[in-house]
């Protein structure tokens, strides 16, 4: 993640898994938070989620929301 906004604050980091392309914070199967205390700019960082039993497909994003 870049910070483009230098005054910017992270609130929030989440990975969403879900069977559908309108798959996001309304619409998922899984809901995963981030730890933003340890999150480092424009550093590598992961974040992992049990996948639903013998799914056909899943999508996956991610989101961030910021303040400031």
């Amino acid at each position: 993640m870049n910070k483009v906004v230098q005054t910017a604050n992270v609130e929030l980091v989440r990975l969403y898994l879900g069977k559908s392309v309108l798959t996001d914070h309304l619409f998922r199967d899984v809901r995963v938070d981030g730890n933003v205390s340890s999150l480092i700019f424009c550093a590598p960082t992961s974040l992992s989620a049990d996948i639903p039993e013998n799914p056909r497909f899943c999508i996956c994003k991610s989101g961030c929301q910021s303040y400031g």
